[in-house]
């Protein structure tokens, strides 16, 4: 699963109050040799005292992990064997319900039973029976709303094989709301505009069944560790497209006439990735050695499916490959939806992704959506053919998948690519770590939900990334080929993987697993250099609080430079604080401790100007020379630095001209005329839209350049459209409202919230209802943007507006399903709590808001 809050969205730029915020892609192809972990050439002297640093003392409190010690959660214990899971279900649009009935083929696990449990959520069940081709007998069962319980005729052995009906009414739409802030709810089924009257939305169903929500649609035993063949048959209008797991093997008309579509599946797998969509989809189909690949879209989006699809039977490709195991699946669809609770969902053969997916061509010159893409498909290999046997393995599927977006830019786009989007990973998981640290491989979470965080995802691909360029490729790959050949189509956990790379390298790897999934945090290295009597020193101190934290075993690469020649070393470092003696001839000009970038964690290493210098024009990651430049950028009166960010201006790694055109910014320094020349014609010609538009921000901070406004206003990229509106709204301020109002129509989120920013800023009167209209069509995760810049320009507004606009946000805080939205609205409303009853709104909205981490913050908020 790809979700709301980790997902990337494509270079979206919005721009607040005057601060441009922007990304970058870059493409360029090189070597990453494996790395050595065994030390040479040096001498290691193991001394806390040799290295007087005293961190600043952390405040000593018991780390989450520890503090839930008590509430293990365990694999759900296996009673039965789910062998076929068989749906039969229609659907009743007005009171959003899906009458069903379920037949269920099944044998006793390992003990014999007589008595059978299964989830259940929110059931009118109707019959329970015991059916063969002999007869059929009713069965006495307990229901509680949430789990069934069935008396079965008699004790059943593992020996004997047999066939539950369970005939029953669906209700999601009644349960409660739940959810997480990566999977906003949790009802299972999906009635999207069911009355038909919202003329902006298609009529839509669809289905979101992780963690345990599929249960919300069909009895069945809601857990990871469960794998099932499965058939549905699903009956609609005939207007509806239909679209599931496995093959459509048979359409059938009906007397009424509705038709019936019969979806099956060969090979098990897990009732949460059970699924369906119904919809007036296009459908648009490629092949991939003779299945079929397709993608189901609005008909409006119908011309653009390819190209934003098209890569899918290239990326299936590339991982066969890469995996050495073909895709396992006999077809892979994907489908978008409108208002899904995540970003994507993985469902064997066939993922449904969020609308935001649906673009044009435009769109797409500024960025693609392979990465989410790529996520998904991953999943097929890990999460779908082998899934995590509890939801404290979570990493075992959401890993992987968040790997596999590196591994396919790295493939098709370049190292440089890849390294970004590694980076990505690394800042988020590090921001989220100011608040929350516990291991990835978590048996004491509170809720489940809590495992889907950018510890599952992000730093667990910083660790599988590591991990592979300590075995080498060769191994990696070879490991994880043996972990999906023993594993395939059953549960694992953590200690699998361990096994396949063991049983690959011949090596133990128990330190590595045990320190980077089995425990919290993450190293923060300390590193102090020097040189005396031709010997290079190199300190290195873990500072991180080993309350919870361990001593890491980190094997280090580094660089060391004299003059144009570079010398590698190998260390290990073990303990607190270690010094490393490494005889050389000449102080060193640049001393870089991993070089390739690698470690996941922070690296505080103090250095001169000219190693910086020398370190961008020397190093190969271009995340090391990213860092030097940002270092850099803060010394443009230098004289040793300016022409180094001038030459930066012109790198062949589009993120470093990016930011290197982003430190000019105001620039009055003495070569002025000569950055603005080159800033202008980066601005015309620059091959990334990225840079293009960023040179435009800093023109613009510059003086007056309307000649490259007009033309970057007609640029075919979306990204240089909201640079030209946000550097036109500086330099004219309200006379500029004419020329903007005439990108109202654009819907592409980089252009419309810049123009929204645009109009919330200088209170442009006449433009309540284009904010309205944007919240009212705009995908659910871009509708907080408009409802927070409404309630900005509302401010200065006349009363019968502000009325009108406290009307919508007292609806959405109330009503919606979306936290965010909830909680967007509720802040514009607190912005509007001076008008006459608002207060008493908010009160209300509080006391009635059933989640409560948005109370606690309602409550930080003092409302």
């Amino acid at each position: 699963m790809k979700t709301y809050f980790l997902q990337l969205l494509s270079f979206f730029v919005l721009l607040t109050a005057l601060n441009a915020c922007k990304s970058s892609k870059v493409a360029t192809q090189t070597e990453n040799p494996d790395l050595d972990i065994t030390s040479n050439q040096h001498t290691v002297i193991s001394d806390d005292s040799a290295y007087d640093y005293s961190p600043e003392e952390e405040e000593e409190q018991e780390p989450d992990w520890v503090a839930q010690k008590g509430l293990y959660n365990p694999e759900e214990t296996k009673y039965f064997n789910l062998i076929n899971t068989k749906l039969e279900v229609s659907f009743n649009w007005e009171q959003e319900q899906m009458p069903g009935t379920a037949t269920l083929t099944l044998t006793p696990y390992f003990y014999p039973q007589k008595e059978l449990t299964l989830d259940a959520k929110g059931f009118d069940i109707h019959s329970i029976a015991k059916v063969s081709p002999e007869d059929t007998l009713s069965l006495n069962f307990g229901y509680d709303s949430l789990q069934l319980t069935i008396q079965l005729n008699k004790k059943y052995t593992p020996k004997d094989t047999f066939q539950l009906e369970i005939k029953y009414t669906a209700k999601p739409s009644e349960l409660p709301k739940g959810g997480s802030d990566a999977i906003t709810a949790e009802q299972g089924l999906y009635f999207i505009n069911s009355d038909g009257k919202n003329p902006n939305k298609p009529q839509q169903i669809w289905t979101q069944g992780e963690t345990e929500a599929n249960s919300c649609w069909f009895p069945t035993f809601d857990a990871p560790n469960v794998k099932s063949r499965q058939e549905l048959y699903i009956t609609v209008d005939t207007a509806f497209t239909t679209v599931s797991n496995g093959k459509l093997v048979a359409q059938y008309e009906n007397p009424d006439g509705t038709r019936t579509d019969y979806w099956k599946m060969e090979q098990p797998h897990a009732p949460y990735l059970f699924a369906m969509a119904v919809g007036k989809f296009a459908k648009v189909t490629q092949k991939w050695e003779g299945k079929e690949v397709s993608y189901y879209v609005e008909p409006a989006y119908e011309q653009y499916a390819q190209q934003i699809f098209g890569n899918t039977p290239e990326m299936i490709a590339f991982f066969s490959e890469k995996l050495d195991y073909p895709y396992p699946w006999e077809k892979y669809s994907q489908v978008v939806v409108r208002d899904f609770v995540s970003g994507a969902m993985e469902n064997t053969t066939v993922s449904i992704f969020m609308e935001d997916l649906q673009v044009d061509n435009r769109y797409l010159i500024d960025d693609n959506w392979d990465g989410i893409i790529a996520h998904e498909l991953f999943h097929h290999w890990f999460g779908n053919l082998v899934t995590s046997e509890s939801w404290a393995n979570l990493p075992l599927n959401e890993s992987f998948a968040t790997y596999s977006e590196y591994l396919w830019n790295e493939y098709k786009y370049g190292k440089s690519v890849a390294d970004l989007e590694w980076k990505d990973n690394l800042e988020s998981y590090l921001e989220e770590s100011k608040t929350k640290q516990e291991p990835l491989i978590r048996y004491y979470y509170l809720d489940k939900e809590e495992m889907f965080d950018h510890h599952s995802y992000a730093k667990g691909s910083l660790i599988l990334h590591l991990l592979r360029n300590y075995v080498g490729d060769e191994a990696f790959f070879s490991a994880l080929n043996r972990y999906l050949t023993e594993n395939a189509y059953e549960a694992a956990e953590i200690h699998d993987l361990r096994q396949a790379f063991e049983e690959v390298t011949g090596q133990d790897w128990n330190w590595f697993f045990e320190q980077w999934f089995l425990k919290p945090g993450h190293p923060q290295l300390y590193i102090q250099e020097e040189f005396e009597s031709d010997t290079l020193r190199l300190t290195v101190t873990q500072q991180q609080n080993e309350h919870y934290t361990p001593l890491y075993r980190l094997p280090l690469t580094v660089e060391l430079w004299q003059g144009e020649q570079k010398i590698l070393q190998e260390i290990t470092v073990t303990q607190k604080t270690e010094a490393f003696v490494f005889p050389m001839q000449a102080e060193p000009s640049l001393v870089l401790v991993d070089p390739k970038t690698l470690m996941p964690g922070i690296i505080d290493h103090i250095k001169s100007t000219e190693a910086f210098i020398k370190q961008y024009q020397e190093a190969e990651s271009v995340l090391a020379r990213l860092d030097a430049i940002e270092q850099l950028s803060n010394g443009l009166d230098e004289m040793e630095i300016l022409p180094v960010m001038m030459a930066a201006l012109s790198d062949r790694e589009p993120a470093i001209r990016e930011l290197a055109t982003e430190a000019f910014e105001g620039y009055e320094g003495v070569q002025k005329e000569r950055i603005t020349a080159t800033l202008k014609d980066l601005a015309a010609n620059d091959e990334n839209s990225i840079v293009r538009g960023t040179a435009l921000n800093s023109l613009a901070t510059l003086g007056e350049f309307p000649t490259e406004i007009k033309n970057a206003l007609k640029d075919s990229s979306y990204v240089v459209n909201a640079f030209a509106i946000y550097a036109l709204g500086q330099l004219e301020k309200e006379s500029a409202a004419p020329t903007i109002a005439t990108f109202e129509g654009i819907k592409n989120l980089n252009v419309s919230s810049t123009v929204a920013d645009y109009y919330s800023y200088f209170s442009i009167e006449g433009k309540y209802d284009w904010f309205a209209e944007n919240i009212s069509k705009s995908p659910t995760d871009e509708k907080p943007i408009f409802i927070n810049y409404l309630g900005s320009y509302l401010m200065s507004q006349p009363l019968f507006l502000q009325k009108k606009g406290i009307a919508v946000f007292n609806d959405l805080a109330r009503n919606h399903t979306s936290k965010s939205v909830r909680v967007s609205a509720f802040q514009s409303l607190a912005l509007l709590s001076n008008v006459e009853g608002v207060s008493v709104l908010l009160k209300e909205i509080k006391a009635n808001e059933q989640d409560k981490s948005l109370q606690q913050y309602y409550d930080m908020l003092g409302n």
